[in-house]
Protein backbone atom coordinates (compact mmCIF):
# COMPACT_ATOMS: atom_id res chain seq x y z
CA UNK A 1 0.00 0.00 0.00
CA UNK A 2 2.65 2.55 0.98
CA UNK A 3 4.74 1.95 -2.16
CA UNK A 4 1.65 2.71 -4.28
CA UNK A 5 1.07 5.94 -2.36
CA UNK A 6 4.76 6.86 -2.74
CA UNK A 7 4.50 6.33 -6.49
CA UNK A 8 1.32 8.44 -6.65
CA UNK A 9 2.97 11.23 -4.61
CA UNK A 10 6.06 11.16 -6.87
CA UNK A 11 3.79 11.41 -9.91
CA UNK A 12 1.85 14.30 -8.36
CA UNK A 13 4.99 16.29 -7.56
CA UNK A 14 6.28 15.67 -11.09
CA UNK A 15 3.32 17.61 -12.54
CA UNK A 16 4.66 21.12 -13.21
CA UNK A 17 2.69 24.02 -11.78
CA UNK A 18 4.18 26.48 -14.29
CA UNK A 19 5.36 25.60 -17.73
CA UNK A 20 6.31 27.85 -20.64
CA UNK A 21 4.95 25.27 -23.10
CA UNK A 22 1.34 25.99 -22.09
CA UNK A 23 -0.55 29.19 -22.69
CA UNK A 24 -1.51 31.37 -19.72
CA UNK A 25 -5.20 30.45 -19.97
CA UNK A 26 -4.37 26.79 -19.27
CA UNK A 27 -2.36 27.57 -16.12
CA UNK A 28 -5.35 27.80 -13.69
CA UNK A 29 -6.80 24.56 -15.10
CA UNK A 30 -3.48 22.73 -14.59
CA UNK A 31 -3.17 24.04 -11.03
CA UNK A 32 -6.73 22.91 -10.29
CA UNK A 33 -6.08 19.45 -11.78
CA UNK A 34 -2.96 19.05 -9.65
CA UNK A 35 -4.83 20.13 -6.49
CA UNK A 36 -7.71 17.76 -7.27
CA UNK A 37 -5.23 14.91 -7.77
CA UNK A 38 -3.43 15.66 -4.49
CA UNK A 39 -6.76 15.81 -2.61
CA UNK A 40 -7.76 12.43 -4.08
CA UNK A 41 -4.45 10.94 -2.92
CA UNK A 42 -4.97 12.36 0.57
CA UNK A 43 -8.51 10.94 0.75
CA UNK A 44 -7.20 7.54 -0.33
CA UNK A 45 -4.57 7.72 2.40
CA UNK A 46 -7.07 8.77 5.08
CA UNK A 47 -9.82 6.31 4.17
CA UNK A 48 -7.76 3.30 3.16
CA UNK A 49 -7.08 1.85 6.61
CA UNK A 50 -10.47 2.46 8.20
CA UNK A 51 -12.84 1.01 5.63
CA UNK A 52 -15.91 -0.90 6.78
CA UNK A 53 -15.86 -4.54 5.76
CA UNK A 54 -15.99 -8.14 6.93
CA UNK A 55 -12.42 -7.90 8.26
CA UNK A 56 -13.03 -4.61 10.08
CA UNK A 57 -16.57 -4.55 11.46
CA UNK A 58 -15.48 -2.04 14.13
CA UNK A 59 -15.33 0.62 11.39
CA UNK A 60 -18.93 0.00 10.27
CA UNK A 61 -22.06 1.82 11.31
CA UNK A 62 -24.82 -0.30 12.85
CA UNK A 63 -26.72 -0.79 9.58
CA UNK A 64 -23.62 -1.84 7.59
CA UNK A 65 -22.45 -4.19 10.35
CA UNK A 66 -25.89 -5.85 10.47
CA UNK A 67 -25.91 -6.22 6.66
CA UNK A 68 -22.41 -7.78 6.65
CA UNK A 69 -23.25 -10.14 9.52
CA UNK A 70 -26.39 -11.32 7.70
CA UNK A 71 -24.43 -11.95 4.51
CA UNK A 72 -21.65 -13.70 6.48
CA UNK A 73 -24.17 -16.16 7.91
CA UNK A 74 -24.92 -17.56 4.41
CA UNK A 75 -22.86 -20.28 2.75
CA UNK A 76 -20.13 -19.41 0.26
CA UNK A 77 -21.98 -21.38 -2.45
CA UNK A 78 -25.24 -19.48 -2.05
CA UNK A 79 -23.38 -16.14 -1.93
CA UNK A 80 -21.44 -16.97 -5.09
CA UNK A 81 -24.56 -17.95 -7.05
CA UNK A 82 -26.34 -14.79 -5.79
CA UNK A 83 -23.36 -12.70 -6.96
CA UNK A 84 -23.39 -14.40 -10.38
CA UNK A 85 -27.12 -13.63 -10.76
CA UNK A 86 -26.52 -10.03 -9.74
CA UNK A 87 -23.61 -9.66 -12.20
CA UNK A 88 -25.74 -11.16 -14.99
CA UNK A 89 -28.53 -8.63 -14.32
CA UNK A 90 -26.00 -5.78 -14.15
CA UNK A 91 -24.52 -6.83 -17.51
CA UNK A 92 -28.03 -6.92 -19.04
CA UNK A 93 -28.67 -3.39 -17.78
CA UNK A 94 -25.28 -2.23 -19.15
CA UNK A 95 -26.04 -3.73 -22.56
CA UNK A 96 -29.61 -2.41 -22.63
CA UNK A 97 -28.58 1.16 -21.79
CA UNK A 98 -25.55 1.10 -24.11
CA UNK A 99 -28.02 0.34 -26.92
CA UNK A 100 -30.50 3.02 -25.77
CA UNK A 101 -27.76 5.65 -25.44
CA UNK A 102 -26.36 4.81 -28.86
CA UNK A 103 -29.79 5.35 -30.43
CA UNK A 104 -30.56 8.56 -28.52
CA UNK A 105 -30.01 12.21 -29.21
CA UNK A 106 -27.60 14.16 -27.02
CA UNK A 107 -30.35 15.86 -25.03
CA UNK A 108 -31.76 12.45 -23.96
CA UNK A 109 -28.44 10.97 -22.79
CA UNK A 110 -28.32 12.65 -19.37
CA UNK A 111 -31.81 11.37 -18.44
CA UNK A 112 -30.87 7.88 -19.70
CA UNK A 113 -27.68 7.87 -17.61
CA UNK A 114 -29.65 8.81 -14.50
CA UNK A 115 -32.23 6.11 -15.26
CA UNK A 116 -29.41 3.60 -15.81
CA UNK A 117 -27.77 4.51 -12.48
CA UNK A 118 -31.09 3.99 -10.67
CA UNK A 119 -31.67 0.64 -12.40
CA UNK A 120 -28.09 -0.51 -11.66
CA UNK A 121 -28.62 0.40 -7.99
CA UNK A 122 -31.77 -1.73 -7.92
CA UNK A 123 -30.26 -4.80 -9.65
CA UNK A 124 -27.11 -4.55 -7.51
CA UNK A 125 -29.13 -5.21 -4.36
CA UNK A 126 -29.51 -1.51 -3.52
CA UNK A 127 -25.76 -1.08 -3.30
CA UNK A 128 -24.97 -4.38 -1.57
CA UNK A 129 -22.99 -5.71 -4.57
CA UNK A 130 -19.60 -4.52 -3.27
CA UNK A 131 -20.35 -5.74 0.26
CA UNK A 132 -21.30 -9.14 -1.16
CA UNK A 133 -18.05 -9.29 -3.17
CA UNK A 134 -16.00 -8.35 -0.06
CA UNK A 135 -17.71 -11.02 2.06
CA UNK A 136 -17.10 -13.67 -0.62
CA UNK A 137 -13.39 -12.71 -0.82
CA UNK A 138 -13.18 -12.86 2.98
CA UNK A 139 -14.90 -16.27 3.14
CA UNK A 140 -12.67 -17.63 0.34
CA UNK A 141 -9.55 -16.48 2.23
CA UNK A 142 -10.93 -18.03 5.43
CA UNK A 143 -11.67 -21.28 3.58
CA UNK A 144 -8.16 -21.41 2.02
CA UNK A 145 -6.55 -20.73 5.40
CA UNK A 146 -8.63 -23.54 6.94
CA UNK A 147 -7.66 -25.90 4.13
CA UNK A 148 -3.94 -25.08 4.56
CA UNK A 149 -4.18 -25.58 8.33
CA UNK A 150 -5.82 -28.97 7.75
CA UNK A 151 -2.81 -30.04 5.65
CA UNK A 152 -0.50 -29.86 8.64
Amino acid sequence: GSSLLAAIRAEATAIPLHSRSFSDNLQPQMVFQRLAFICAVMMLTLCHGTQCGPESLEHCNEESRHQIEMIMSRSLGSLSSHLEDMEEKMKEVEDEYAQKIEESSEDQIEALLQEKAKTMYEVSGHGSYHVLKDVIKYKEKEFEAGAKAAEF
